[in-house]
């Protein structure tokens, strides 16, 4: 059963490199409410240049979870608590690099749905 939210698998779409989204991780504020821990949250890379435009095709879709992780003692687990979910399209643009994630609405895609 297809959702109908999403690009089906194996559309063809394009997207600006800039729109890729990466792991970062930054310290907690001093006010937050965890002393111990650090911010876990996918943004772009600021530092790239818009212009350099890509065609992938769609391998699939995540929730992503942008939040927090922090422990209370040096001997316990981290644990992740996520404050903000949002879907992202899995794209592969090229066989030997590994597939990329865009936010939903980065990914434009092309003339005909899919390749089916």
């Amino acid at each position: 059963m297809a959702d109908d939210k999403y690009l089906p698998l194996g559309t063809r779409v394009t997207f600006d490199m800039a729109d890729v989204l990466g792991r970062y991780s930054n310290s907690l504020p001093s006010d937050h409410k965890h002393r111990s821990g650090y911010l876990k949250t996918w943004k772009r890379n600021p530092y790239l240049k818009r212009g350099d435009v890509r065609t992938g095709v769609v391998v699939g879709v995540r929730t992503l979870a942008n939040g927090y992780a922090t422990w209370m003692y040096s001997d316990e687990p981290i644990v992740f608590y996520p404050e903000e979910h949002f879907p992202a399209y899995i794209v592969a643009y090229d066989l030997r690099l590994k597939p990329v994630r865009l936010h939903i609405y980065d990914a434009i895609p092309l003339g005909g749905e899919s390749d089916e």
